[in-house]
């Protein structure tokens, strides 16, 4: 920002605030920001401009106490268009935006596996999303969705391949602590990820069989997990469990309840 402003201590020192004051600073650091702004903010700049204009045509017209010494940007490296685009997002995630583990949910042997988000809300007006959010979308994928109030939308990305793609698009802009947000949100859900690869089921057990579907595309099937659907299927329906000549020594592989 040129050098103008001041940044102090808020909220018993747990926060950091960067501010312009007076006429001169201020009118220019709206400028340098004003193309990233979205539509509110810009609502906001230019009632607060309006006001001092307003102050100034009723009163005596002086010279601004403050005049700020600009110190120049640095030489520009040919930066493209798309580089400033991921800039502007990770100040966006930066003020307004979540990485989490918002919900968890059990797998089918079991476990617990969380779920982990990306996500940055924004009120803009009934039914139509916050042009922010939208510039988002179209910077980093995921998608927008209603959150809470009428005019109140949420962009989000949810997975850890989208997070993490995510959190690497905006990693050199973003700060420290949204980045660590990122990281152990990435490790949480990964520590208890679920089992399934390609060698074994989401329960654990070896693939040992394949089906090749309508369109070509060829899955590996578990005859152990079809099994337990099935003894699933018939309990649900009061039928009795087959029993099996030779059951096996495996646990996960017994078919009929004792």
């Amino acid at each position: 920002m040129l050098g103008m402003g001041t940044i102090s201590l808020r909220n018993k020192g747990e926060m950091y605030k960067w501010v312009t004051r007076g006429r001169v600073a201020s009118q220019i650091g709206l400028a340098l920001m004003w193309p990233w702004l979205g539509p509110v903010k810009r609502v906001q700049a230019q009632i607060a401009v309006d006001r001092i204009a307003d102050q100034y045509q009723r009163l005596r017209s002086r010279k601004p106490r403050y005049d700020p010494t600009l110190i120049a940007h640095e030489d520009s490296d040919g930066t493209d268009d798309s580089c400033l685009a991921r800039a502007w997002a990770a100040g966006f995630l930066d003020g307004e935006g979540y990485f989490g583990n918002p919900r968890q949910h059990v797998r089918k042997d079991g476990s617990i596996a969380l779920r982990v988000r990306a996500s940055a809300t924004q009120h803009g007006e009934v039914g139509v999303p916050a042009d922010v959010l939208m510039r988002m979308h179209k910077i980093l994928g995921g998608r927008i969705e209603r959150h809470g109030q009428p005019d109140d939308f949420k962009w989000v990305v949810e997975g850890s391949l989208n997070v993490r793609r995510v959190l690497e698009e905006v990693r050199p802009w973003l700060g420290h602590i949204k980045v660590a947000q990122g990281e152990n949100a990435l490790a949480a859900a990964a520590a208890i990820r679920i089992r399934g690869d390609s060698e074994r089921c989401v329960r654990g057990h070896l693939y040992d069989g394949v089906r090749v579907e309508a369109d070509g595309t060829v899955r590996q099937t578990c005859s152990a997990c079809a099994r337990i659907t099935e003894r699933e299927r018939r309990m649900r329906t009061g039928s009795k469990p087959r029993r099996v000549r030779s059951p096996s020594g495996d646990p996960s592989r017994v078919y009929a309840y004792s």
